[in-house]
């Protein structure tokens, strides 16, 4: 465990993991390839990577952050938390992040270490080649429909409310809102 808190810590050493939408687009025009020159979409279903990678990196955020991850969905569920509780939550989130990422990088680079253990055969190069990007994939896609939506969720939690806006009545008859609601009229004071 100690292990683990260590290796997570050198991935991201209080920085924040960001990864643009961008580099999405390759992956799912690579996707969309493959699909119209005919290969199925069960090729991209790879029943051993998706169960390292979602359920590696459950377990792996789970040991790292425990109770705080029912923390994290009690921030998520309201709207006026504090700005301790979004840190905390903003911290956790972070940590599942890297578990997955954590994971995704570990089986893909086990898939191409394969490479180097089958160079002879090239049927056995393409398909650990494949097997790698593909669980690379599988991390990304969490990123991007998971931690993505939940971590912008969490930054507009961490901005400050807007001031309340007042209406004001000016001399002339007319309401206008202020930002301050400072009466603001022309010439004398009610």
């Amino acid at each position: 465990m100690v292990v683990l808190r260590a290796v997570l810590g050198l991935l991201d050493a209080g920085q924040r993991a960001v990864v643009p939408v961008g580099s999405a687009i390759p992956a799912f025009g690579l996707l969309l390839a493959a699909v119209l020159v005919g290969s199925p979409l069960s090729l991209f279903i790879e029943p051993v990577g998706i169960l390292v990678v979602f359920g590696g990196g459950a377990l792996i955020w789970w040991a790292t952050s425990g109770p705080r991850i029912r923390h994290l969905v009690t921030t998520l569920g309201t709207d006026d938390a504090t700005s301790d509780n979004v840190a905390v939550a903003q911290r956790t989130l972070r940590e599942g992040r890297r578990a997955v990422w954590l994971m995704g990088g570990s089986a893909a680079v086990i898939a191409f270490l394969q490479v180097l253990l089958a160079v002879d055969s090239l049927a056995v190069v393409c398909a650990s080649i494949s097997i790698g990007v593909l669980r690379l994939l599988y991390a990304l896609l969490v990123e991007l429909f998971l931690y993505g939506p939940l971590n912008a969720r969490l930054e507009r939690l961490a901005l400050p409310s807007p001031p309340p806006r007042h209406s004001v009545t000016t001399p002339s008859g007319f309401s206008r809102l202020t930002s301050r609601g400072e009466h603001q009229h022309r010439g004398t004071h009610p």
